[in-house]
């Protein structure tokens, strides 16, 4: 998933939540409880990845836990990235994906 300016967003991966379905699910219910998320993306071998805006206060994100049981912490980086404590990732909207068919990627708002 990419912002109008083609860059990536700083993304928290979810453990077990694995299928579209349970992606889809988990955006819907986090992103009603949680400022800053803007969407999320889905691997085909089952990793869902919430999608969250720069200046996002990452410490109070990670209080809620979602229904796979909560998150894994190091993947806490820019899709294009990897791990990098400074990355401050895309701010905008959601308005387009990368051409790459194994990743699924949903708009919230």
């Amino acid at each position: 998933c990419r912002d109008v300016n083609g860059q990536a967003f700083r993304v928290v991966r979810m453990k077990g939540v694995q299928s579209e379905q349970e992606c889809r699910h988990s955006l819907r219910q986090l992103a009603g409880q949680v400022s800053g998320i803007v969407g999320a993306q889905c691997h085909t071998e089952g990793t869902c990845e919430l999608l969250v805006r720069s200046g996002t206060d990452l410490p109070d994100f990670l209080g809620f836990v979602p229904m796979g049981g909560g998150w894994i912490e190091a993947d806490m980086r820019s899709a294009e990235e990897g791990p990098k404590a400074d990355y401050l990732g895309a701010a905008g909207r959601v308005v387009g994906i990368e051409k790459d068919l194994s990743w699924k990627c949903w708009r919230w708002g």
